[in-house]
Order: structure tokens, then sequence, then C-alpha cells
């Protein structure tokens, strides 16, 4: 068996892995019990309707949706930051019963949520499989878990391609895309499961454009811009993973001017269509948190630069261990977190894979500057949108960031570890090392979940 893991090829890990623990993740985790889970599944029903945008009625924005669906979700709202609380399987035996109603429904006001501003993109998959689903008419529970299943399979499509394509790092983006949040994001309806794994085969794209030696294609800008533009259309601060395309020879583009032509076109698309749906959208969102104001925020970073930054410094100084936990495996809406100390092995582990991990290609300076400066620019960036939109003018901390937004960037971080030195072959052993304990780690997550919801 040992030497069946030793050959066994990192996509194919990762397939029989995200396959077993993604269905398990997305049967085992309660319904609704993902960050803003229940926004995601309405939006996903309302764009199987057919709708795009939300409606104003006057005291605010949002969707209407189906009253059996907002009764289903209602009874689970006592579990969200409530460890105490625990599911009621009756309740969902019952729910299972109720037969999805589209002839009755209520309005919910989203003005207040920012994924009332999200493009129909990231929920493609989910509001198909839910629709064509409704023909049989079924409870909204089905419907809920059949949109988690839509989004993990074209999360597992996304992130094995990847693996595939990718030229380095086989092992890292494979250890990256198994770690308990991650997989438990990619089995949710929430917007964050195609959005890390379009980001992971952005990365992986270019990486393989870097290192192959034939010239560019049509097809591969084609490629590139799909993938771009439907990344910008998901969650739009990742569209900076385009930079990456200037760690590409221009000698790939045949020249300079053709390579920078190229890219501003593929970027002035990308951006422009971003910013027509930006522009169609965010007159419907409306913070309700209190002294929170883009404008006066954005005066306060002009007039005070070095207290603004001194805010994103002061959030990493006291939140990190937040951050981490968030960023690995701190599950449910943030209140079913994994022990620190395997936290801490998890990320160690990662950055000994990223040292071993390495293929006959090499990476040089200039590549590794491209990766630290596209890192932080978008690391930075999530803060300032988090400080712009989340959090009150003038206040010494960020509010709103979440470990999990990094998780799509971090290839780019573990790709400064990349050094061909080391003569040792991961697939020798350390391989089989990586497998155990990605499996290890996710039983333990499992376990969490169903100590934090089923056991009292």
């Amino acid at each position: 068996m040992t030497i069946g893991l030793r050959n066994i090829k990192p996509e194919k890990a990762f397939l029989i892995i995200a396959l077993v623990f993604g269905m398990t993740f997305l049967v085992s985790t309660p319904p609704f019990q993902v960050f803003d889970e229940s926004e995601h599944f309405y939006k996903a029903i309302y764009l199987g309707e057919g709708h795009v945008l939300p409606v104003n009625e006057g005291y605010g924005a949002g969707i209407y949706v189906p009253q059996s669906a907002f009764e289903s979700i209602r009874t689970f709202q006592n579990l969200p930051l409530h460890p105490e609380n625990k599911v009621d399987l009756r309740d969902i035996k019952s729910l299972l019963k109720v037969h999805f109603n589209e002839k009755y429904k209520v309005f919910m006001d989203m003005s207040g949520k920012s994924i009332i501003t999200y493009s129909p993109v990231p929920y493609l998959a989910s509001a198909v499989f839910i629709d064509v689903a409704k023909l049989l008419n079924p409870s909204p529970l089905i419907l809920m878990y059949l949109g988690r299943l839509a989004n993990l399979l074209v999360w597992i499509l996304l992130i094995y391609k990847a693996i595939k394509i990718i030229p380095v790092h086989k092992w890292v983006l494979m250890f990256l895309a198994l770690m308990p949040m991650t997989i438990f994001q990619g089995a949710s309806l929430s917007a964050d499961s195609f959005t890390i794994g379009l980001s992971f085969l952005l990365v992986a794209f270019i990486l393989k454009l870097r290192f192959d030696e034939d010239l560019i294609t049509k097809r591969d800008i084609y490629i590139l811009f799909l993938l771009s533009l439907m990344l910008a259309l998901s969650k739009p601060v990742y569209v900076v993973l385009m930079a990456l395309i200037f760690i590409v020879p221009a000698s790939r583009f045949e020249n300079k001017k053709k390579m920078f032509l190229t890219f501003t076109l593929l970027f002035g698309l990308v951006l422009t269509a971003a910013t027509i749906w930006n522009i169609l959208a965010s007159g419907f969102y409306v913070s309700f948190q209190p002294q929170v104001s883009v404008q006066g925020q954005t005066e306060f970073i002009l007039t005070e630069p070095f207290t603004a930054l001194s805010a994103i410094l002061n959030s990493l100084a006291l939140n990190w261990k937040d951050y981490l936990l968030m960023f690995v495996g701190n599950l449910g809406w943030g209140d079913t977190p994994l022990p620190f100390s395997l936290i801490c092995i998890y990320v160690f582990m990662l950055i000994l894979t990223a040292i071993l991990d390495k293929s006959e290609v090499k990476i040089k300076f200039k590549d590794k500057l491209v990766f630290s400066l596209v890192f932080l620019s978008l690391f930075t960036s999530i803060f300032v949108l988090e400080y712009l939109t989340w959090t009150p003018v003038g206040k010494t901390v960020v509010d709103g960031v979440h470990g999990r937004y990094f998780i799509p960037i971090a290839p780019l971080l573990l790709l400064l570890f990349y050094n061909k030195q080391f003569d040792y072959d991961i697939e020798k052993g350390f391989n089989v090392i990586i497998i155990t304990f990605i499996l290890i780690t996710l039983s333990i997550a499992l376990l969490e979940i169903i100590k934090r919801f089923y056991i009292g």
C-alpha cells in the first residue's frame, strides 16, 4: 500500500480525498452552517428563476425567495455562534418532507449584505442544479444539498485541472486545496468555493505559460481572458492575479510590445466588465454598520495615511492567531476551530512541502519578485477593502478580515520557498507523509464538526 501511495500522482490523490471528504463534509455540516450560506442559497434560487439583479423596494434592496425555503432556513438560525445549541435530527427529517413551493414568496432585505453585489458567475453551477431539481418538487433542504454538490464538483474539477497543469508545486497545491477550511468552503454554497478553485487554476495556467517553450497562441489568450473575467466577476479583488502574466517571457509573445499590448487589452476588457457590473449592483448595497462610510474612510486614509497603515499592522498584531485559524480550519460560522497546535503543524508542513517540492523548471529571482509584489498587493488590498467597507471611520484596527480570504493567494507565498538546491525527491516517501497527515487532519476536522453540532 505504501508503494502504491508513493507512485500516486498528486492530482489523483487530490481527486480521491476531495471526493470522499468533500461529500462527508457536505452531508455532516448542518444546513446553512457556513458563513452566509443562507444568502448564497437565496441567490442561487433567484438566479435559477432567471433574475440577475436584486430589486429595490424603497425601504431596502433584496430578493424575493420562496417562503418554504425561508422557513427551512429559520429552523437553524439558533446554531451560528452558539456552540451550546445542537442540531435536532428530527428537524432535518421533518424538513426533508416539506415540498419546495414557489407560489408563496417573502422579500429578503439584503441591502446590508455585500453578497447582494455579487455577480451571477459564482452561482451558475448551484443555480442550474437547483433549477433542474425543482422539477421533481423536492424539499428546500434537498435543493440546498444539491447546490452544495454542484459547487463541490465544480471546485474539484477546477483544482484537479490546476494541479494537473501546474509545472511546479503540485504537492503544495494539493496540500492547500485539502486544508480543512478549503474543502469546507468547496463543499458549501458559498461563492468562495468557485473563487478559490478559479484562483488556483488561473495561477496554475499562468505558470504553465511561463515555463512552456512554444509561442503564446490565441487559444491561450482566450483561456487567460475567460479565467480572469470569471474571477473578476466572482471576487473582483483577486483580478490582480492577472499581473502574474509578467513572469511570462516576452519572447513567448514574440516581443515586449506585443506582450504589453496583450496584457493591456486583456486587463482593460476584464476591468471594464467588472466595472459595469459594479455600477449596476453597487447601488443596492447600504452598510448598516455604525459609522461605516466608504467616502469618509477614503478621506481619512488620504489625510491620515500612516494611521490607516497602522490599523493594518495593529490588526496583524492583534488577530494573527484568528487569521491563522480561519485560514487552515475554523469551521462553521467561525465557531468550530481545530486545535491550534494542529493548525501550526499544518502551516509548518505546508512550508516544508514548499521547500522540498520541486520539478525540472527553475524559478528565477525575477519570478519570485513578481510573486512577492502580487501577493503583497492582494494581501494589502484585502485589508484596505475591509477597512473601507466594513470598518468604522478612523478605527485603529480593521474589521471583517477572515483568514480564508488569503487562501486564493497562498500559492504565491509558498512559491517563494521553491528551491532546487535541496537534493530530495518528494515522491520517494514524503508524499506518503503528506497524504497521511492530510487524512488525519481532515478526520479530526470531521470529528470537530460532529462534536460541535451533534454531541451535547
